[in-house]
């Protein structure tokens, strides 16, 4: 428990000035998240349009985002800082709601997508857990390992806006 605090506490030391995205819940765990992922030497790209209000739950939207994006910084950690790097698309449209993180890798492949961290009790639940949040939202996720990087692709459905009808989607 102790050592989870610890990362935690580092992470919000790293927390990114910029901004991602309009949506206020996404882009705290993107700030976070792709934060980390600055001050580690990844190069970070992106490109999110998605509306100011998802209705997600802000645990799910945690769960997805963050694990995702803690697997690709693990990731890119493995590998010479000048080939590191994390790309990421996000975009609604009709009560759809597409995520795609590539990032770099180590050139072995993983087809289990099983963690490759000693502590198996304490690690290897993420990909479970982001699972879950796919189907909740009667979604599809795919994980696809091309050797020097690894793209991860969930689309959700039924997802509502408050804002449905307007057109303040902003990136």
């Amino acid at each position: 428990m102790l050592e989870q605090v610890q990362i935690f506490c580092k992470e919000l030391e790293q927390i990114d000035a910029d901004s991602y995205t309009v949506n206020p819940s996404v882009d705290t765990v993107l700030r976070i998240k792709l934060g980390l992922a600055k001050a580690e030497g990844i190069k970070v790209d992106f490109m999110i349009l998605i509306p100011k209000r998802l209705e997600i739950d802000y645990g799910d939207i945690g769960v997805l985002y963050g694990n995702l994006l803690d697997n690709a910084i693990e990731a890119c950690r493995k590998i010479p800082e000048k080939e590191r790097f994390i790309r990421v698309e996000n975009k609604y449209h009709a009560g759809k709601l597409l995520l795609v993180i590539n990032n770099s890798k180590e050139n072995r492949k993983n087809e289990h997508f099983k963690t490759t961290k000693k502590d198996l009790y304490s690690h290897g639940h993420g990909v479970a857990s982001v699972r879950r949040v796919v189907e909740k939202y009667n979604g599809v996720i795919q994980f696809k390992d091309n050797g020097t990087t690894f793209e991860v692709s969930a689309m959700l459905y039924g997802i509502g806006t408050e804002e449905e009808g307007r057109s303040d989607i902003g990136e």
